[in-house]
């Protein structure tokens, strides 16, 4: 099965939503599509879903034009869970599930065992066959998300798609029908695209996502290429620190906020080592503080060199992409020595930016203040054949203190 959208525009009433959409899903692909609200999000499903015919390109399931199918045909592929699944009248689950057979029954069929198989057996899936006989209005906001998942699966589709399933759901019901809808797409092989607003969680399910603004394609690819502090700038105009989970490794990210930081100036000066996303959300919490920070040595482009250019920080800079100068490591230098403190961030470590940790050492030795956060390990982070875990072991050696995270190092230097 291959549902693939060509350079497809469409909108409402005679206003455009999307333009120049193109992109494709597989067999078996979880696909994420993000974006803020108003971006056309909900207009793609409805194209994929033969429901919103597009003034221009095409909707192709295995090569053939959806709008030139039955919509009989595509629905025994094809099933939608839609954003709102609310109920009003007092139908049983079983009887909503079975409502997905439709397409699967010939005109004014009644149900027969091959469709009670097939929902009962949707129902096992979603772990709602205890509730068949409940009221769907009694159910839980979770259970009805379920209930509507099952409702689809009865249809027995190749290609499942998900608008905005986790909305108004709390925390847990999120985390459980995100969890379903995984385990469906890895043991069913089941293709699934789900429409998403939070990044976060979209990013620790989705295998592929795509990213989505003013009705076009910011970013395509795995979370890693789309989750970034430039996409999410460009998409929905805010800032954000992007950092590694520490479980599952996917990306994630912390806003942080419009306002102008109100910095005191009798504070004390703090010297932030850092790098690669791993200094921003410190360096601003430590300036709202009233902490004096300066940091360095940062590429020009990186995210904490933005977040720093950004709090109008001190700084010692070196080109994008550039390992540290010597000029770039004087004014390091310059800087720590104006410092009471210096933090080592947890930074990915190689031989274009080892330089950072001497500076550290060189802080430690002589008698400088020097916290070094040690999560993830530098084990992980070291790309020096070892010279990076070395020094870090110098430095604690030299009398720098070790701190789990950012809440501890900035407790120790309360």
């Amino acid at each position: 099965m291959r549902l693939e959208l060509r350079d497809v525009s469409a909108g409402y009433n005679g206003e455009p939503v999307i333009s120049g959409m193109s992109f494709a899903i597989a067999d078996g692909e979880f696909l994420g599509l993000v974006g803020p609200n108003g971006s056309g999000k909900s207009t793609v499903v409805r194209v994929m879903s033969r429901v919103l015919r597009p003034r221009a390109g095409r909707a192709l399931l295995d090569g053939r034009d959806v709008f030139a199918m039955t919509s009989v045909e595509v629905a025994r592929r094809v099933s939608v869970v839609p954003q709102d699944s609310r109920y009003h009248f007092d139908y049983s689950v079983l009887e909503i599930v079975l409502m997905g057979r439709s397409p699967r029954m010939g005109r004014f069929a009644l149900e027969g065992g091959r469709d009670y198989a097939a929902a009962e057996r949707a129902m096992r899936l979603t772990g709602i066959a205890h509730l068949s006989q409940r009221p769907v209005t009694e159910t839980s906001g979770g259970e009805r998300q379920r209930v509507a998942v099952a409702r689809a699966l009865a249809q027995e589709p190749e290609l499942l798609i998900l608008d905005e399933p986790t909305a108004h759901l709390d925390i847990n019901h999120q985390i459980e029908v995100l969890d379903l809808v995984r385990t469906l797409n890895r043991e069913q092989q089941v293709a699934v695209v789900v429409v998403m607003h939070d990044l976060n969680l979209a990013a620790q399910y989705c295998g592929r996502m795509l990213l989505m603004h003013d009705g076009r394609l910011v970013a395509e690819g795995s979370a890693h290429d789309v989750i970034t502090a430039q996409h999410v700038r460009q998409a929905y105009g805010t800032e954000v620190t992007v950092k590694r989970h520490p479980v599952t490794g996917r990306p994630y990210f912390t806003l942080l906020s419009r306002l102008p930081v109100e910095v005191r100036r009798e504070g004390m000066a703090v010297h932030v080592i850092c790098g690669a996303g791993t200094g921003a959300e410190l360096m601003e919490r430590l300036a709202a503080r009233g902490f004096r920070v300066s940091a360095g040595v940062l590429n020009v482009e990186d995210s904490d060199q933005q977040a720093a250019e950004r709090l109008s920080l001190p700084r010692a800079e070196e080109a994008p992409f550039s390992p540290i100068s010597e000029e770039a490591q004087q004014e390091n230098m310059r800087l720590i020595e104006a410092a009471q403190a210096v933090v080592l961030t947890p930074i990915p470590v190689g031989a274009g930016n080892l330089a950072n940790l001497e500076a550290a050492l060189a802080a430690a030795r002589a008698g400088k203040r020097v916290i070094v956060i040690s999560a993830p390990p530098i084990a992980e982070r070291d790309f020096t054949s070892g010279r990076a875990a070395a020094l870090q072991r110098e430095i604690i050696a030299a009398g720098a203190q070790v701190a789990a995270g950012d809440d501890e190092a900035i407790e120790r230097l309360l």
